[in-house]
């Protein structure tokens, strides 16, 4: 059986590398940027202490205790390793992902080996897991790393557990004729794999919250699947007895946890709900969640969440219909085989940390999270598949069987190495998640911010913030964030535009209906320096640099101010710890060499201006600067190229005529 074992574990990793082979070439995207690359953390002269003890977003804020939810310090420890081995490369990343999932899905073919011992359903089910494309969220998301370390951790303290409950039903006789030389010996087996169990849990808790639904699924498996206790009471007493040592490493990491963040969870959304509409949600989500798993198509990373207010909504209805539905199935089922109710339960439970609605993010549906759900999604798939086709010969059954396999595993791979793409960078992934969700405030926003930053097409940026802003206005939908978040990315154009009058005038709208966004106090700052106002720029630069001292922004523009006051020491100190947050930052870059240049330090400037140019080569203004520094040299020559290319990409720009002129004229002295 070790050979087919063998070829089972090849051709899962064969057509997962395929898959999601389309996947290692994707940036870094959305909360990559944040998470990772701007994340000083990660960085090897940094504290690992600073990795364990704080949540994903702590970086932002050290030393003020949690700002989210999100504890899981496996995560963020692995980004630090891969980051002192290889650096930023988001190859790395993706294939550290992709072997994650590998990992995963080989756990799941053991699992169902272990349930089943049936060979061709686990290789099906395993197969299924592997392709099906409700996982390119986790798997070609650099961020969804988190999703597949829990998985990983998860299935291997099932495993341990499955193997430990196993030998709970051997009698002493078959201890010492089948396998064991002396009791004492199967007890030490059996304590190690209790104690190997509950510490893989302790480090799949440390992935990701949602493996808290673990010892539920073990009870559940206890209840459920009966061995030689027949008694429900009987199994009742057993499951809450075989869940002591998962208790007692939960309760080890909820201390943790508080000692870290100061909270247990806090909520995260901006909108509040009763009992009976969190219940109403409920419902609804749980239905959405198993449609996806059994119809994965039109996937998009941003779901628009419209909270049901009244049980006279339709949704409401369609939801719970559906519901019983499936809960009328499992039921029947588990009268006939345990196991399958057993799979239809594990769906239920492992959704159950996701639909605490207040405390999830603002994507309160994203697919993400179904990845340790699908597992059972994808055993029932299999087994209710073969059971429909229980009534052919079983030649003929291995046969349609093969072929239904065949199709599927044909189809949720097409998909997915489609699907794959949406992650490909920043722009693809906010225009695909704009188009998908068009009524959505946020990836307007994003979007717009994208088409600024990176197009540079103010125009089309400018289109999308007003289209966010008239969303997040909405009644039905309003959200004070991204308002806020509108009026920020318009202040930005106009910024860039020169209009500094009217970035003051939205970035002031933006405050207004959000202060808590320290962004928009960064650009409204901006507009205020734009504007000469520099004395009331600087006391609110500084007490942002003061809540969120790892800013790169703040940072920047503290230094523009220093650089401008001439306080040429300070403004140096100012642009190196920017360019520490974020090394390929190009202004930054130049402002620093800007400063050295004031100090005479030309060598020092021609480095830092060099750097702007490469970052940015399409940027007349920093082959402009690029060519003053050559000059300061005098390497005019060199200085001479590059102001011709500036001209080229510029043909009207001021500066570089007048530097020009002036090269021009020492050209002729010579």
């Amino acid at each position: 059986m070790n050979k087919f074992h063998l070829i089972a574990v090849s051709l899962i990793c064969c057509l997962g590398v395929i898959a999601f082979s389309n996947s290692l070439h994707n940036e870094f995207v959305h909360d990559d940027n944040f998470q990772i690359v701007r994340n000083p953390y990660l960085h090897s002269d940094q504290p690992i202490s600073r990795v364990l003890f704080s949540d994903v977003w702590g970086y932002q804020s050290p030393g003020r205790g949690g700002i989210s939810n999100y504890y899981r310090p496996l995560q963020m420890l692995t980004y630090r390793w891969i980051i002192q081995f290889v650096g930023l490369d988001p190859f790395v990343f993706h294939l550290v992902s992709l072997t994650f999932h590998l990992l995963a899905a080989i756990m799941v073919y053991l699992l169902l080996w272990k349930l089943t011992g049936a060979y061709g359903i686990s290789l099906a089910t395993c197969l299924l897991f592997t392709l099906h494309p409700i996982h390119t969220e986790a798997v070609s998301w650099i961020a969804g790393l988190t999703e597949l370390g829990c998985a990983v951790f998860y299935f291997l303290s099932l495993w341990l557990f499955f193997q430990w409950y196993d030998l709970q039903n051997f009698s002493g006789e078959r201890i010492r004729s089948v396998r064991y030389k002396n009791v004492a010996n199967f007890i030490s087996l059996k304590t190690f794999l209790m104690i190997g169990s509950a510490l893989f849990f302790g480090v799949a808790l440390l992935w990701k919250e949602m493996a808290v639904t673990l010892p539920l699924i073990i009870f559940c498996y206890v209840i459920v699947v009966p061995r030689e206790l027949s008694e429900l009471r009987a199994r009742l007493l057993h499951g809450i007895i075989v869940l002591l040592p998962y208790l007692a490493t939960f309760s080890a990491y909820l201390a943790l946890r508080y000692y870290v963040l100061g909270f247990l969870s806090k909520s995260q959304q901006v909108w509040s709900l009763s009992i009976w509409e969190q219940f109403l949600n409920l419902v609804h989500l749980m239905a959405m969640y198993w449609f996806k798993l059994l119809l994965p198509i039109n996937l998009n990373a941003f779901y628009i969440f419209q909270p049901l207010h009244s049980s006279m909504d339709p949704r409401f209805w369609l939801a719970a219909a559906f519901l019983l539905l499936i809960i009328g199935s499992g039921f029947y089922w588990l009268r006939k085989f345990s196991l399958i109710g057993f799979a239809y339960a594990w769906i239920f439970i492992t959704l159950l940390p996701v639909l605490h609605i207040r405390g999830v993010g603002i994507n309160v549906f994203t697919e993400r999270y179904l990845y340790i759900p699908s597992f059972g999604f994808c055993f029932l798939l299999v087994w209710l598949t073969n059971r429909a086709l229980s009534f052919l010969t079983a030649k003929t059954r291995r046969r349609v069987g093969t072929a239904t396999l065949v199709l599927l595993i044909f189809l949720y791979g097409y998909q997915t190495i489609l699907r794959n793409q949406d992650w490909e960078n920043d722009f693809i992934f906010y225009l695909r998640a704009a188009q998908s969700s068009p009524r959505s405030s946020s990836m307007q926003n994003s979007l717009a911010h994208i088409l600024r930053v990176e197009k540079g097409d103010l125009k089309a940026a400018e289109k999308h913030s007003k289209l966010a802003l008239e969303l997040a206005r909405q009644q039905d939908s309003f959200d004070p964030r991204q308002v806020a978040m509108a009026y920020l990315n318009l202040s930005n154009i106009y910024i860039q535009q020169g209009k500094y009058e009217q970035a003051l005038q939205m970035s002031r709208k933006g405050l207004a209906a959000d202060d808590s966004q320290p962004n928009m106090k960064i650009v409204h700052a901006v507009a205020l320096i734009q504007l000469g106002e520099i004395d009331e720029a600087h006391p609110l630069l500084l007490e942002i640099n003061q809540l969120l001292p790892n800013n790169e922004l703040t940072l920047q523009f503290l230094g523009i101010i220093a650089l401008r006051q001439q306080r040429l020491k300070e403004a140096i100190s100012y642009f190196k710890k920017a360019l520490k947050i974020l090394p390929d930052y190009p202004d930054a870059h130049n402002n620093l060499a800007a400063t050295y240049r004031a100090m005479g330090r030309f060598e020092d400037a021609l480095i830092h201006f060099q750097k702007m140019v490469d970052l940015k080569p399409s940027d007349s203004l920093g082959h402009t600067n690029l060519a003053i520094a050559l000059s300061d040299l005098g390497r005019i020559d060199e200085a001479y190229l590059h102001i011709r290319r500036a001209l080229e990409l510029s043909p009207n720009f001021l500066p570089a005529k007048s530097v020009l002129k002036k090269l021009e004229r020492t050209i002729k002295r010579k």
